[in-house]
């Protein structure tokens, strides 16, 4: 069930970035608003940004051999 409820948030989540870019680029016409150019700034800024967004992604993304 929890299995479950994970995957629906992870989907609502990834929808929901998905339609604040196209919102923002389509309606708005301000492509500097999207998530990945408000990362980017944030990184530029702060590369400690980077970094952890590296060790999240390693984290989940690393093999995971259970035995």
């Amino acid at each position: 069930m929890l299995d479950l409820v994970a995957k629906i948030i992870i989907i609502a989540v990834v929808a929901i970035i998905g339609a604040w870019d196209v919102f923002v680029v389509l309606i708005m016409g301000k492509p500097e608003a999207t998530i990945s150019a408000v990362l980017l700034q944030l990184t530029k800024e702060n590369p400690i940004i980077a970094f952890m967004l590296g060790v999240v992604v390693g984290h989940l993304f690393w093999p995971n051999f259970r035995g």
